[in-house]
């Protein structure tokens, strides 16, 4: 098939939408960047979820190819090819834009594709904003052309990737103009600069480890983290500290009690109550103190009990008797004779 730049939607069955021509037999890299598959079709862009390719694809360019795919969460490329037909890695390989706006999408996979052409990154991750899992262990430099400025600045801007699989040869230029140019992941919110590889615990700052080469493997980020510490805050009982990933929300129940009070919830050394539901827990929401960890320093959070005052009581009604006990629970008594007077006692813990 020719044509790239005209994505032509061919037929489509129930929730099933197939496409052809995109294809094209014009080599190159971010020249053709305006030759993406959905130009002329923005809307059916946006309706696009997932992208599986039946076929083996053996595009001219990869530059925009999924661009407005805003709704994209899944897409399966080992069908796509980037070799000429004597085996040769062709130009095509350059990722200018490539998922630039797939601001749905989590991991994107490019492990089975030969990147080793690859000399234009320039906004190929661009505001993928959910993208946590990365995998271009095959990108490497082509010759000298991404030590120019214009080939990888803002290739991994707003993104928030925590995983990342990259080769020996996979590299990017420590500075660009002396500006802070994303032309490198930076760690999101919650993370410390700080990669660990998976297999062997090696540890590495973004600097190191995507400039210098020679790092080939899977990398993980250090996640920040906080201690918890509980206080009865007037009540008996006791509370194991706790050490908290930041980017994870945190369910805990309660081992306090005090005579007389019910127990409402857990209200923070900021002044944010967190009330008990109706299980008995309480949470606290994912990313609530990222704000709050300042680097260097371990964020400590005091969670202090808070108390809600019980009377107990007694209600007559006819023959039956109704006594509410300190800490809520309640007696009935019924069939009692008339003309006769009681009195309740509870038994202090």
């Amino acid at each position: 098939n020719t044509g790239f730049s005209s994505g032509r939607k061919v037929s489509a069955d129930g929730n099933f939408v197939w496409y052809a021509n995109f294809e094209s037999n014009t080599s190159g890299g971010s020249s053709n960047h305006g030759a993406h598959p959905w130009t002329a079709n923005s809307s059916d862009a946006r309706a696009i979820i997932t992208v599986t390719m039946r076929d083996p694809i053996r595009p001219g360019t990869l530059s925009y190819y999924f661009y407005r795919c805003s709704n994209l969460i899944s897409v399966k490329l080992d069908k796509m090819d980037l070799h000429n037909a004597d085996g040769s890695t062709r130009q095509a390989s350059w990722l200018y834009g490539m998922f630039r706006g797939t601001t749905s999408i989590k991991e994107i996979d490019l492990g089975s594709m030969d990147l080793s052409q690859t000399g234009d990154v320039q906004y190929a991750f661009d505001g993928c904003s959910k993208l946590e899992t990365l995998n271009i262990g095959h990108l490497v430099r082509a010759g000298s052309a991404l030590t120019q400025t214009n080939y990888q600045d803002y290739a991994f801007r707003n993104t928030a990737i925590t995983r990342i699989t990259i080769g020996d040869r996979t590299t990017f230029s420590a500075t660009l103009g002396g500006s802070y140019y994303y032309q490198y992941p930076k760690p999101p919110a919650g993370y410390n600069d700080l990669w660990i590889n998976v297999d062997t615990n090696e540890q590495l700052t973004s600097l190191k480890l995507f400039t210098e080469g020679g790092h080939g493997g899977t990398w993980e980020l250090d996640p920040k983290q906080y201690k918890i510490t509980f206080d009865a805050n007037g009540g008996t009982g006791a509370m194991a500290s706790k050490t908290v990933n930041v980017r994870r929300e945190f369910v805990t129940g309660y081992n306090f009690y005090k005579f007389g009070y019910d127990f409402v919830g857990f209200r923070d050394n900021y002044g944010t109550l967190y009330p008990v539901n109706s299980a008995g827990k309480v949470t606290i929401p994912s990313n609530t103190y990222t704000n709050k960890i300042v680097a260097g320093e371990e964020l400590q959070v005091t969670l202090y009990a808070e108390w809600a005052e019980v009377d107990n009581s007694a209600n007559a009604t006819g023959d039956t008797l109704t006594v509410t006990l300190y800490g809520g629970e309640s007696v009935t008594i019924k069939n009692l004779p008339a003309y006769t007077a009681y009195e309740v006692w509870e038994e202090l813990p």
